[in-house]
């Protein structure tokens, strides 16, 4: 770590030298050129940029960005002023300025950062807004604050805004961005409450300003809390899922990973543990995905680093949004790493800080699953990690010593960040619209597809976005696009939609008692004056008091079970009415014939639908709901 910082400080003063030597330097036909130098402006770490260049009176000049990762305890970078003490002329990296008869100095500058360090604390973007979220300061003292700040086209900092605190102070917590029909969501779940593991799961509204809350309130609690309190989890985004792997429960730390998925009004639904664990029990994890074409198959995957390792594993990701089996990288880190940021970026795979033993870990890229390599030295870690502006940002550690709140590294290849769509994979409504947001508000967005097989084509930027209606499945690919940068990795998705009316009567509320044993009933809608009307599908309600091991049994024509005369498909769905339930296996309970499925359910309503797959009216069938194994 010495080597690096002493590299640093000679790159602080090669900048200062070249600008007094080169100022205003004669070309050999006489004609005053002019150089641009940039100063470190009291930085503790990293290097100034050099422009090598030699500019005539008139010629315009392109300003650089942070490329030697200029680093200030206590303070953000915000870009570069005329004037040290931040009164001249501010510009931003990419900008640009027509240089006059004489040199320029650009001088960094700095916004202090939020009163006291802390760690633990959630990091999460939306439509070029930074949010930072609760956390403990070097006192061991939770924290309740929200902050807000923008960042700038080259990845610059503006100051820090105060948000709407948390219902309640929280360290360690998993937080993530959703978006749907009714707006778009910061969640906050799970996390450390004074001595307490929480399982609540808090959200708030994200207003085209950037600023919380909604007309009433600031913070609501979401209705399907974890199953147990959890911190200290890596937390990914799959198919529209929020996953978190890993972490500590009640009974110490564990191996598991579970998933909920978005709902299409932007809440959040049931809790399903995925069946393939983790590598080893531990908190640190830190996790990212990406998404490959080939042979006109889209496949996600997930990446995870850290718990006290040093080896990086990915898992396949299942059409439910849930990890598979977890192999381990012939391309490993190394070091017993813990809470490191990690992401997908243009550069490869992206590894900032971390604790490694008992120091602070470097900034590390993987390109193509190749060696990782050295960036720059960083007092950061993870979990979360925001790629923005060609910029990764993480939560700087508090580890004996004061230290900045953010930390940032600069990401060299220019690429636009993948746009957020959600719905992820899977049923929604008809003729619903995704909900597409680009990354940073410049951003041009376009969309292709639907597609019935294989992959759409590439889209295509379009001026006014608007999204697609989904009035039948199919797969759509999305994509964002950036003056200077190459587009962003393609964000496909694969919808179903419902085929009923979801406006329907409930021919039965069932509930869970005892073994599952099929009870009679016939494809007819009872009305309360004892008429009915024959019918091809019917809805069923099941209510759980608690999280319950659930056994569902049906049976139609063509079953030994009885003498059915309908032929059926069953759904199971949660209380949004269009996301299926998983079964035991992680399969979607969705237009099933298989006459039996067992599933874990956390407390709440479901709804069942059973279909007859002729479109036949008034037939009879059979449907049982009991205890599951």
């Amino acid at each position: 770590m010495r080597r690096i910082a002493s590299i640093n400080r000679f790159g602080l003063v090669l900048g200062a030298v070249f600008s007094v030597l080169c100022a205003s330097c004669p070309n050999s036909l006489g004609i005053s050129m002019n150089t641009v130098a940039y100063d470190a402006n009291g930085a503790s770490s990293g290097s100034v940029p050099l422009d090598g260049a030699r500019y005539e009176h008139g010629q315009s000049v392109t300003v650089l960005g942070n490329t030697g990762y200029l680093n200030k305890d206590g303070y953000s970078f915000s870009g570069w002023n005329t004037a040290s003490d931040g009164s001249g002329t501010s510009y931003v990296g990419g900008s640009s300025f027509v240089i006059g008869n004489s040199g320029v100095r650009l001088y960094a500058t700095w916004s202090a950062m939020l009163g006291a360090s802390v760690t633990g604390a959630g990091l999460v973007s939306w439509g070029g807004y930074i949010y930072v979220i609760g956390g403990k300061d070097s006192s061991g003292t939770l924290r309740s604050e929200v902050w807000r700040a923008t960042v700038g086209a080259d990845g610059s900092l503006s100051s820090w805004t105060s948000e709407g605190a948390l219902p309640t102070a929280l360290a360690f917590a998993s937080c993530s961005v959703v978006g749907c029909t009714s707006g778009n969501f910061l969640y906050v779940i799970g996390g450390r409450s004074g001595t307490a593991l929480s399982s609540g799961a808090y959200f708030t509204c994200i207003n085209s300003d950037g600023s919380l809350g909604f007309s009433d309130s600031t913070w609501m609690t979401n209705s399907n809390a974890l199953p147990e309190g959890r911190a200290n989890a890596a937390t990914v985004l799959l198919k529209g899922r929020i996953v978190l792997l890993g972490g500590m429960l009640a009974s110490g730390v564990t191996d598991t990973a579970i998933g909920a998925r978005v709902w299409e009004n932007g809440l959040l639904g049931q809790w399903y543990q995925a069946n393939a664990r983790l590598p080893a029990a531990a908190e640190g994890y830190a996790a990212t995905s990406e998404t490959s074409a080939s042979g006109g198959v889209a496949a996600t995957t997930a990446y995870l680093v850290g718990g006290g390792g040093g080896a990086m594993y990915s898992a396949p990701v299942s059409d439910s949004g849930l990890p598979g089996a977890w192999t381990s990288s012939a391309s490993a880190p190394g070091g017993a790493l813990d809470y490191p940021a990690f992401a997908d970026t243009a550069d490869g795979l992206c590894l900032v800080g971390g604790i490694d033993g008992s120091a602070y870990a470097e900034t590390r890229v993987s390109a193509g699953g190749g060696a990782w390599t050295t960036k720059a030295s960083i007092a950061a870690a993870g979990p979360d990690c925001v790629v923005l502006a060609n910029t990764a940002f993480a939560v700087a550690m508090v580890k004996g010593t004061s230290a900045p709140l953010v930390a940032s590294a600069s990401i060299s290849t220019k690429r636009a960040e993948a746009p957020l769509v959600l719905p992820g994979d899977g049923v929604i409504p008809k003729n619903a619209k995704p909900i597409v947001t680009a990354s940073l508000p410049g951003d041009s967005l376009g969309y292709s597809g639907p597609t019935t097989s294989g992959l759409p084509a590439n889209p295509a930027s379009s001026g006014a976005f608007t999204a697609p209606t989904v009035s039948a499945a199919g797969t759509y690919a999305f994509q964002a696009f950036r003056s200077g940068s190459s587009p962003s990795p393609i964000v496909y998705v694969s919808y179903r939609v419902l085929s009923v009316d979801t406006f329907f009567l409930i021919k039965k509320t069932l509930v869970v008692s005892g073994a599952s044993a099929l009870t009679d009933y016939k494809l007819t809608e009872d009305y309360s004056n004892g008429t009915f009307s024959n019918v091809s599908s019917v809805w069923f309600k099941l209510i759980l008091d608690e999280r319950s091991k659930v056994s569902l049994l049906w049976a139609g024509s063509g079953s030994s079970a009885g003498s059915y005369t309908a032929p059926i498909q069953v759904t199971l769905l949660e209380d949004d009415n269009f996301t299926p339930a998983l079964g035991s296996s992680e399969n979607e309970i969705y237009e099933s014939t298989s006459g039996s499925v067992n599933a874990t359910l956390g407390a709440g309503s479901y709804f069942i639908l059973v279909e007859s797959t002729d479109e036949s009216t008034g037939g009879s069938f059979g449907l049982g709901v009991g205890t599951g194994s």
